[in-house]
């Protein structure tokens, strides 16, 4: 794989591999193995989960929301579960959860980073177009108005080896591998605009297909997002000196990222695992006879945030019966009410309510 760098130098494989040999440490290493050790741990427990993909679900939009804040595109977790949310300040966040859907189904190449991009731009399956410009798009979310170190008909062949990286290059630790393509894509800019979301998009994509993640339960943007001004001065340097585009100071940064975000990932699963096997426990002790409360459960917690018509309404249950049922679900504590009006009240799932801020973005009304 080529690496580009500013004043269109090339430099070769052979030298990045002398320079990690010059500037990796026990930090290093220590850090690979931790991440590697913790992604295994995520692929273990979400092979034997129920309802896993409820939970791949959960982090996917975790994922695009915090990939959005990274875009200055503020999107709120709950609003896509909320019936009456604007679904045009979701088209961004959707069109990204459908791109990432699209890729994991695909293997990477010039036609499939064409087609994802598409798919996040315009919400259909067509390719886009590369960038023919010299200059970051003015909606770019770090480079703004800076002219580009790689001229835009590199692209093509850096796509082109890219693609054997990937694909047929096992060299490289899977994470190394993820990191580096991450990196030369956010510095390459393959678009006009959107290039940063499609490279963060990358290396959980790269660990499913290389077998090392079974689901698409892991995201970088929720740490990038926290650590934005460190994400920026890492990718900014190729910008600013001279300087190796795969530095170690980046594959650090990077290996943080998948340890905190595999951390976060395993605590959410588990927890919302342990959740449903106390509530399925009690069930029997609070439904009164009603003979649809495991129906009215499994509704509750993969709807997240619900109301006592809805439910009825989907279900095709009485009013009256499910009122009873989200009464004692309340008074158990499987529920929270999160609007103060008894007639209009919506309510939320409370372990995903402990797991992900509520941030009060439903209304009564």
């Amino acid at each position: 794989m080529s690496y580009y760098f500013k004043d269109n130098l090339k430099i070769s494989n052979e030298n990045i591999a002398l320079d990690y040999r010059r500037e990796i440490d026990e930090e290093f290493y220590s850090l690979l193995s931790e991440a590697n050790r913790l992604i295994g741990k995520l692929d273990g427990i979400c092979r034997f989960v129920s309802h896993v993909e409820f939970y791949e679900k959960i982090l996917l939009i975790q994922e695009a929301c915090a990939s959005c804040g990274l875009e200055n595109k503020a999107v709120h977790f709950y609003d896509f579960f909320d019936k009456t949310a604007n679904t045009k300040e979701l088209l961004l966040p959707t069109n990204l959860l459908s791109a990432m859907s699209y890729a994991r189904n695909s293997t990477f190449s010039d036609s499939t980073i064409k087609t994802i991009h598409g798919i996040l731009m315009n919400s259909e399956k067509t390719e886009t177009k590369y960038r023919n410009s010299e200059r970051v798009s003015v909606n770019d979310t770090f480079f703004l108005n800076i002219s580009q170190p790689i001229p835009s008909n590199w692209i093509p062949t850096a796509i082109s080896d890219m693609k054997k990286y990937i694909t047929t290059d096992a060299s490289d630790n899977v994470l190394i591998r993820a990191a580096k393509v991450l990196y030369q894509l956010e510095v390459l800019k393959p678009f006009d605009m959107r290039s940063s979301m499609i490279s963060r998009m990358m290396p959980a994509l790269i660990l499913k297909w290389s077998g090392l993640l079974s689901h698409q339960v892991l995201g970088l943007s929720g740490y990038m997002l926290d650590a934005k001004i460190e994400y920026k001065d890492r990718i900014r340097s190729t910008y600013n000196r001279w300087e190796n585009m795969m530095s170690v100071l980046w594959t650090k940064f990077f290996l943080r990222a998948m340890i905190d975000s595999s951390n976060k990932s395993i605590q959410l699963v588990e927890a919302l695992e342990d959740a449903r096997k106390s509530h399925i426990d009690m069930l029997p002790e609070i439904s009164n006879g009603n003979k649809s409360i495991q129906r009215i459960y499994d509704y509750v917690a993969e709807t997240v945030i619900v109301s006592v018509r809805q439910i009825a309404d989907d279900l095709g249950l009485s009013f009256s019966g499910v009122l009873k049922v989200i009464k004692s679900f309340e008074d158990a504590k499987i529920i929270q009410s999160l609007t103060p009006k008894e007639r209009y009240r919506t309510y939320g799932y409370a372990p995903m309510l402990g797991l992900v801020e509520y941030k009060g973005v439903f209304n009564a009304d």
